[in-house]
């Protein structure tokens, strides 16, 4: 389990997601079948893994425009849903055993803005309320991941 693992984390270094995922299913696999409490971590990574690979496949890194700010505004949803779908359905897995894990809530919130459909399909358990948001000061909009710079 850990060899895949480890060579799921190097994939996902390089930004090779598809082999990234593949090999964290494996490990998923043997974690299911073996190894119990490496269950949650590999539900973590595989939601991380998604929503990372969503990021690529909609080309946010290249192109980011509006969509990797927060909070995401009206329009600049993801064209192309699925890995964004499936990191909903992992960091779900996960919070169902963690349910307190603010990371991974923050996350799934992400998820699901990334889809347009934040706040109203966040289940109530897990969501992170609009006025979390809200300031006294005028913050202006922030970057939703680290930004590459030229």
């Amino acid at each position: 389990m850990q060899t895949y693992y480890a060579l799921a984390q190097l994939y996902a270094y390089q930004g090779n997601m598809e082999p990234a995922i593949a090999e964290t299913k494996e490990a998923y696999g043997l974690a299911l079948s073996s190894v119990p409490s490496a269950i949650p971590q590999m539900e973590e990574t595989l939601g991380i893994l998604y929503l990372h690979s969503s990021e690529i496949e909609n080309d946010i890194y290249r192109t980011p425009g509006e969509r990797d700010l927060f909070p995401m505004r009206p329009g600049q949803g993801y064209q192309k849903t699925g890995d964004s779908e499936k990191a909903i359905e992992y960091l779900l897995k996960y919070l169902e055993r963690k349910p307190d894990d603010m990371e991974v809530r923050w996350l799934l919130n992400l998820a699901y803005m990334t889809l347009e459909k934040y706040p109203a399909s966040v289940p109530q358990k897990y969501l992170i309320p609009k006025s979390a948001f809200d300031s006294k000061e005028d913050v202006g909009r922030l970057w939703t991941w680290r930004r590459k710079r030229d």
